[in-house]
C-alpha cells in the first residue's frame, strides 16, 4: 500500500478509527514515557496481587446466596453448624477388633488436640455405645449372640486361665481330643485353624495378621460396619484452606504415630467436603500452573512461526503478560478472590489476548514490507485492524458479561474478570505494543509460508454452493443429537479421580449406610419429625430415615433380660494379660500342638478336619524353619504370633463385660455429640434421609431428590443443593446463551449496518456450536459446572474471525477477490491456532472439569476455524461478493 492510498483510506475511517489513531500517535510520540508508566503500573498491581491472592474453593459459593434452596440450606446450617464443612476420617481394618481399637485410639488423640477442631464426633463409639450397644440389636440378633457365647464359653474360659500361646495350644489340643471340658464344634475348630494358618504364614513373611475373636464368637463374617469406622471433624475457620491443610497434616501425623497403617492391618484415609475442597484446589492450582506454562510456550512457538520475527514475538508476549497481570490485579482488587471456575481466566486470556497482538503485528509487517516507514506502518496497523479489534473486544466481552446477571456466581465472576480482561488486553495492545514496536526496529525474518495452494485456496469459491448445501445438511443432522446433550450434576466427576478423598468418597457411595450425600429436613418438633420420617420411609427411592427417636431402642426391658442372662456366660472376671514365655517354652508348646495335629490327620472320626489340619501343619513347619535359625529372631516371631492370636482377646472380653452392664435409657440420656446432630439448640429436629441407590448416577440422583421433594418440599443438604445448583446453572446457561446471542447480533447489526453481513458472521459460528454439541454427545462429554461456559463464551469470541473477514472484505477487498490470499486470513488462522493451543492446554489438567472445558473449547475452535476458512468464503462468494464488486465499480 502506498502512502497516498493510506491517506485516502484514512479519510474513510469513522470516529472510532480516528480515536485509535490519535491515541496510538500519542503513544509513539512518547514511547519511553509510555513504557515506563505501564511498567510502574504493572509492578504496583503485581505486588498487590501477590500479597492478596486468594482462591475460594467452596463449592457452595459457586451459586448466588439469594436462591431459595441456598436460603433453606443456610437456615439448616445455622441450626446444625457441625454438619457442614467437615473432614471425615475413614478407618478400614482387617478385623473388627483392629477397627474398634484404631477408632478409639484415633478419637482419643484427636480430642486431645482441641485447637484445630470445633467438633469431633465418633459415630457408634464412646462409652455410651460401649455400654448400651447391645440394646441396638434386635431380639433375634441378641438370641444368636447368646447362643454363640454359650458355645464358646468353655473354650474361652480355658484360654483365659492361661492367656499365652501355651494355654491356647493346650486348649486346642483338648478340643481336638473332643474333651468335654472344651466343647468346641468341628466347624468352630476349622474356623480357628484357618485363621491360624494365615497368622503363621504372615509371621513367616515378617508381617502381622490379627486373629479375630469377635468373628469366632459371632460365627459370621464381619460386615462393612464392623471393619469400617468413621470420625467426623469440623475444623476451625482459618484463612483460605490453610487450616484444612494443617488439620489434614495433624490427622496423618497421629495415624503414623499410632502405627495405623496397612503394614499393621489398618488403613486411614480422609475425605469429607473440606478434604475434597482442599485436594480439588491443589489439583486446580497444579493443573492451571502447568496449563499456563504450556500455553505460553506453545503460543510463543506459534507466534514465531506466524510472525517470523523474534522481536515481534517478544513485543507480543510482553504485551500479553502485562495484560494478564493487570487483569489478575483487577480480579483480586475488584472481586477479592478467584474461584474454581474463574481461575481458568488466565489460560483463556492468553488464548484470546494474543489475537490482538497477532492482528496488529501481521498488519504492521505487511505495511513494512510495502516500503512504509516504521511510524506510518504502526499507524497503518492501527487503522487497518484497530476498529475490528475494538469490535471483537466488545463482542468477546459480551460473551463473558452475559453470565454476570445469572445466579451462577462462579461463572459470573469469570465473566466479569475475563470480559474486563478483554478491554485491558485491547488497551495494552494499543498502548504498550505500539511503543515497543516504535523502540524495537523491525528486522526481517523468515515467515512460515501460509499457502494451501492455488487449487485449495480457490476451493471455497469454486464449490461455494456445494459447501453451503453441505453445511445446511450437517446442521440439520446435528439437531437430532441435541436431546442427548445433558448436564452432569455430580461435582465429584470433575475432581481428580486419583485423589484419596475422591476415591474414598466413591467407595462410600456404594453402601447406602455410608453414603456421603444424604438429604435432611428441618422440622419444628419431634412429632413433625417422626411424621415426615414415616412418610419418607414409604418411598422406593429412600432406604431409611433417621431421627433422634431412632437412637432410643425398642423393647429395652426384654433385651435387658436377655443381656443379664448372657452375663452368666462371661468366661472370666477381672483383668487379663498375655503371659510371655521363654523360647524353649514356646517351642515345647508348638511341638506338642504339632503332634496333636498329626494325630488328627489320621483320625477317622474327625475326617472333616483332615484338610485344614494338613494346611495348618504346613504353615507351622514353614514357621519353625524360620524361627529356629537364631534365638533372637525366634522370640520375636513367637511374640508376633502370640500377639496376633491373643492380642485382642482381652480387649474383646473387656468390651463384652462392659456391654453386659447396659441400662434402660431415653432421649435425654443420649450423648450430646449425637443429640446435637439431630436436635438444634432452639429445639428443632432434623430428619436424615438415606438414598436407596448410588446417587452418583444422575438419574438416581434426580429420582431421589424429586421423591423427597414430593413429601418434604423444604428438604435440603448435599444431594438437594447439588441438584438445585445444577438446575440453576442450566438456567443460567440458557439465559447467558440467549442474552449473548441477542446482544451480539444487535451489536453487529448496528456496527455493520447490514443484516446480511451480520448473518454471514453468525452462520459459521452457530454451525460450529452445533457441531460441538453433537461431538460432545458422540464423545460422551456432558456439560458440567466448568464447561457450561463454552457456548456463550464462544458466541463472544467466535465472531472475531468473521468480523476480521467481513471488515477487511468490505473496507479493503482484495483485487483478486480471494480472502484466503490476504494477510487477514493468515492472521485469523494463526490467531485461531494460538487460541486452540492455549485452550487445549487445559485438556491435560488432572481436574476433570477444567480438562472438559479445554476439550470442548478446543473442539469448537477447530470447527470454527474450518468454517471460517471454508464456509465463510463460500458465503461471501454467494451473498456479498457481487454486491461489494458493484459498489467498487460505482466508486471507480
Amino acid at each position: 500500500m502506498s502512502e497516498t492510498s493510506l491517506k485516502e483510506t484514512e479519510k474513510n475511517r469513522d470516529v472510532s478509527a480516528l480515536l485509535i489513531r490519535s491515541w496510538v500517535n500519542l503513544v509513539i510520540s512518547h514511547p519511553f514515557l509510555t513504557i515506563t508508566l505501564v511498567f510502574l503500573l504493572t509492578t504496583v498491581v503485581l505486588g498487590y496481587t501477590v500479597s492478596h491472592f486468594n482462591i475460594n474453593s467452596d463449592f457452595d459459593a459457586l451459586v448466588s446466596h439469594d436462591t431459595p434452596f441456598r436460603k433453606i440450606k443456610r437456615e439448616f446450617n445455622n441450626a446444625f453448624p457441625m454438619l457442614s464443612g467437615t473432614l471425615v476420617v475413614v478407618i478400614d481394618a482387617e478385623t473388627p477388633e483392629q477397627a474398634m481399637l484404631a477408632h478409639d485410639r484415633m478419637t482419643e488423640r484427636l480430642k486431645n488436640e482441641t485447637g484445630p477442631f470445633k467438633y469431633i464426633y465418633q459415630p457408634g463409639g464412646g462409652e455410651f455405645f460401649k455400654k448400651n450397644g447391645l440394646l441396638y440389636k434386635d431380639m433375634d440378633e441378641l438370641e444368636d449372640l447368646a447362643d454363640n457365647l454359650a458355645d464358646v464359653q468353655p473354650f474361652l474360659g480355658l484360654i483365659s486361665e492361661d492367656l499365652s500361646l501355651r494355654g491356647f495350644f493346650s486348649t486346642l489340643e483338648k478340643a481336638i481330643h473332643e474333651d468335654d471340658e472344651s466343647e468346641v464344634s468341628e466347624e468352630k475348630l476349622a474356623m480357628v485353624f484357618n485363621r491360624m494358618i494365615r497368622v503363621f504364614n504372615s509371621a513367616a513373611d515378617g508381617k502381622s495378621y490379627q486373629l479375630s475373636w469377635q468373628e469366632i464368637m459371632m460365627d459370621k463374617t464381619p460386615t462393612g460396619s464392623d471393619l469400617r469406622k468413621f470420625i467426623v471433624l469440623k475444623p476451625v475457620d482459618g484463612p483460605g484452606l490453610l487450616s484444612i491443610k494443617d488439620a489434614i497434616s495433624l490427622i496423618r501425623g497421629i495415624a503414623k504415630e499410632l502405627l495405623l497403617d496397612e503394614e499393621h492391618g489398618v488403613k486411614v484415609r480422609i475425605t469429607g467436603s473440606k478434604a475434597l475442597d482442599y485436594e480439588n484446589l491443589l489439583t486446580v492450582r497444579r493443573g492451571m500452573g502447568i496449563a499456563l506454562l504450556v500455553s505460553i510456550c506453545l503460543v510463543g512457538i506459534i507466534l514465531y512461526a506466524g510472525l517470523g520475527s523474534g522481536r515481534l514475538v517478544f513485543a507480543s508476549l510482553l504485551t500479553l503478560m502485562t495484560g494478564l497481570i493487570l487483569t489478575t490485579g483487577f480480579a483480586i482488587a475488584g472481586i477479592g478472590h478467584l474461584n474454581l471456575i474463574s481461575v481458568t481466566f488466565a489460560v483463556l486470556f492468553i488464548g484470546l489476548g494474543i489475537d490482538y497482538s497477532i492482528q496488529l503485528c501481521l498488519r504492521y509487517r505487511e505495511l513494512i514490507d510495502t516500503g512504509l516507514n516504521r511510524v506510518d506502518s504502526i499507524l497503518g496497523s492501527a487503522f487497518g485492524v484497530g476498529k475490528s479489534l475494538l469490535i471483537c473486544t466488545v463482542t468477546t466481552a459480551i460473551g463473558f458479561y452475559a453470565f454476570i446477571p445469572t445466579a451462577y456466581a462462579g461463572v459470573s465472576e469469570l465473566g466479569m474478570i475475563s470480559g474486563t480482561g478483554m478491554f485491558i488486553s485491547f488497551f495494552a495492545n494499543v498502548t504498550l505494543l505500539p511503543a515497543l514496536l516504535d523502540l524495537i526496529p523491525h528486522k526481517k525474518g523468515t515467515v512460515l509460508p501460509f499457502s494451501v495452494g492455488e487449487k485449495i485456496s480457490q476451493f471455497p469459491y469454486t464449490h461455494a454452493r456445494a459447501i453451503a448445501f453441505a453445511a445446511l445438511i450437517t446442521g440439520l443432522v446435528t439437531v437430532f443429537l441435541f436431546p442427548s446433550v445433558y448436564f452432569n450434576y455430580n461435582p465429584l466427576s470433575l475432581y481428580d479421580p486419583d485423589a484419596e478423598s475422591v476415591i474414598t468418597a466413591n467407595e462410600l457411595f456404594e453402601d447406602p449406610d455410608t453414603s456421603p450425600w444424604t438429604a435432611s429436613v428441618l422440622t419444628d418438633n419431634m412429632k413433625e419429625a417422626n411424621e415426615i420420617a414415616s412418610s419418607l420411609s414409604e418411598l422406593e427411592e429412600v432406604d431409611k430415615t433417621i431421627t433422634l427417636h431412632d437412637f432410643v431402642p425398642d423393647e429395652q426391658p426384654d433385651k435387658l433380660v436377655l443381656i443379664s442372662d448372657m452375663a452368666l456366660f462371661l468366661p472370666y472376671s477381672g483383668n487379663l494379660y498375655i503371659e510371655s514365655l521363654e523360647l524353649d517354652e514356646y517351642i515345647e508348646a508348638l511341638i506338642s500342638f504339632e503332634k496333636e495335629l498329626r494325630q488328627l490327620q489320621t483320625s477317622e472320626e474327625q475326617a472333616s478336619l483332615h484338610s485344614v489340619a494338613t494346611s495348618l501343619l504346613e504353615s507351622i513347619v514353614r514357621f519353625k524353619e524360620d524361627v529356629m535359625q537364631n534365638t533372637e529372631k525366634g522370640i520375636t516371631s513367637f511374640n508376633i504370633v502370640e500377639n496376633a492370636m491373643l492380642g485382642h482377646l482381652p480387649l474383646l472380653l473387656d468390651n463384652l463385660k462392659t456391654s453386659l452392664t447396659a441400662d434402660e435409657f431415653d432421649e435425654a440420656d443420649l450423648p450430646l455429640e449425637l443429640t446435637e446432630r439431630y436436635k438444634s439448640i432452639d429445639g428443632r429436629y432434623r430428619v436424615q434421609v438415606i438414598p436407596s441407590e448410588n446417587i452418583t448416577d444422575r438419574h438416581a440422583h434426580e429420582r431421589f431428590v424429586n421423591a423427597v421433594y414430593s413429601r418434604a418440599p423444604n428438604a435440603t443438604d448435599a444431594p438437594v443443593v447439588i441438584l438445585e445448583t445444577g438446575r440453576t446453572i442450566i438456567s443460567s446457561f440458557r439465559q447467558a446463551t440467549l442474552s449473548a446471542l441477542l446482544v451480539i447480533t444487535l451489536f453487529l447489526f448496528i456496527i455493520l449496518r447490514s443484516m446480511r453481513g451480520t448473518l454471514l458472521i453468525l452462520v459459521p459460528l452457530l454451525l460450529s456450536v452445533m457441531l460441538t454439541a453433537a461431538t460432545s454427545v458422540i464423545l460422551n462429554l456432558p456439560l458440567n459446572y466448568a464447561n457450561v461456559i463454552v457456548v456463550p463464551l464462544l458466541l463472544g469470541i467466535g465472531v472475531d474471525n468473521g468480523i476480521h473477514f467481513i471488515h477487511r472484505f468490505r473496507s479493503e477487498p482484495p483485487e483478486h477477490g480471494n480472502m484466503l490470499k490476504t494477510s487477514t486470513s493468515r492472521s485469523v488462522f494463526f490467531s485461531s491456532l494460538t487460541t486452540i493451543v492455549s485452550f487445549s492446554s487445559l485438556s491435560f489438567s488432572a481436574h476433570r472439569g477444567t480438562a472438559s472445558m479445554g476439550q470442548l473449547l478446543t473442539i469448537c475452535m477447530v470447527f470454527l476455524i474450518i468454517n471460517t476458512m471454508v464456509l465463510l468464503p463460500s458465503l461471501l462468494k454467494l451473498f456479498l461478493q457481487k454486491q461489494t464488486m458493484m459498489r467498487r465499480m460505482r466508486k471507480d
